[in-house]
């Protein structure tokens, strides 16, 4: 079995003044940047990433300066409505911006502190792989961590579950440097 390849040539580690570059060019303009590459659709759980956003902000643990990417095609219109909703509802437009499925993820992903892949399920994520060969940290849940490629507290962390809360009770959730990578 051939397992999922990444790109080496496409990602890869940008050095600190290209990877400022490419935010400014993609305009991203938080202190931290988390980027959660993924088709917008019920099994990715962006309503997950939402609650625990939300959340964080209602207990004064959203970190300073964040900006998060939902970076991906909307998949299934009515879930997308349903995400652009939550972000209006919970009071996270200031923070999330949505950006429909681009021809460079690679860019997004190595200039970003912090991927996301919440998932419900996940097989050899893609997203995982390429995160992780551009040296960027990632926050998975166990669902999507099944092959154990990330590390918690080495390459990132592994919430408990895909729920809210534990996307929340993540190592990383303080926005300090409690998984030892000093990016986030």
């Amino acid at each position: 079995m051939i397992e999922n390849g990444v790109d080496l040539d496409r990602f890869h580690p940008m050095t600190a003044e290209a990877r400022a570059e490419a935010r400014r060019a993609l305009g991203l303009r938080g202190q931290r940047v988390l980027v959660m590459p993924a088709r917008i659709s019920p099994e990715k759980n962006q309503l997950g990433l939402l609650g625990a956003l939300s959340r964080l902000r209602r207990e004064g643990a959203l970190p300073a300066g964040l900006e998060v990417v939902l970076l991906g095609r909307d998949s299934l219109p009515l879930y997308g409505r349903r995400v652009r909703a939550e972000i209006a509802l919970r009071g996270l437009g200031d923070v999330v911006r949505l950006v429909p499925a681009v021809h460079d993820p690679e860019r997004w992903i190595a200039a970003a502190d912090l991927t996301a892949v919440p998932s419900h399920f996940e097989g050899l994520s893609n997203a995982v792989v390429e995160s992780l060969a551009s040296g960027v940290p990632c926050l998975v849940t166990r669902e999507a961590n099944a092959d154990a490629l990330v590390r918690d507290g080495v390459d990132g962390a592994e919430a408990a579950s895909p729920s809210p809360d534990d996307l929340a009770a993540a190592p990383l959730a303080d926005g300090h440097t409690g998984i030892g990578h000093t990016r986030w």
